[in-house]
């Protein structure tokens, strides 16, 4: 019989007659406890898998497998990894080649190469610091000027 039909034979609506069946078969249960796709990536993600097994498992876009992984990241406080990675992905070959130049060094030079870095930000710094003094000494000047 169809659902209409039993529903008219016991007087009771076609959605209801669904769950009861849903109920009684296991169906129901069933869709409750299947994960969303979301949810499938975030596990594999979570196992160490590959981003290319996630992608070839779930069958989905790379752009999409590589939007959930951001996600994941930051919903696991890892986040600062893509915005670091982001900034470098140009240069990161020579990234990975400093890197471990600074890391097979010692203690000794690893603190003079802080220092040269530390040095350069304060004179970065600074240079930015002078560049808004000139600027607002040019609109002083352009201000005088005007009067």
């Amino acid at each position: 019989m169809s659902y209409r039909k039993i529903a008219n034979l016991v007087r009771i609506s076609v959605r209801d007659i669904s769950i009861i069946i849903n109920d009684f078969t296991g169906e129901g249960r069933k869709l409750m406890s299947e994960k969303s796709v979301r949810s499938k990536a975030f596990q594999m993600i979570k196992d160490k898998k590959s981003l290319v097994d996630v992608l070839i498992e779930l069958d989905l876009p790379a752009s999409e497998v590589e939007n959930m992984y951001a996600d994941y990241l930051k919903l696991d406080h890892r986040e600062i990894i893509t915005l670091y990675y982001n900034e470098i992905k140009d240069c990161f070959p020579d990234f990975l080649k400093y890197y471990k130049i600074v890391k097979d060094i010692n203690d000794h030079q690893r603190n003079k190469i802080r220092s040269i870095i530390d040095n350069d930000y304060i004179i970065s710094k600074q240079e930015r610091r002078q560049h808004e003094q000139d600027l607002e000494n040019e609109r002083s000047l352009k201000f005088k000027i005007k009067f």
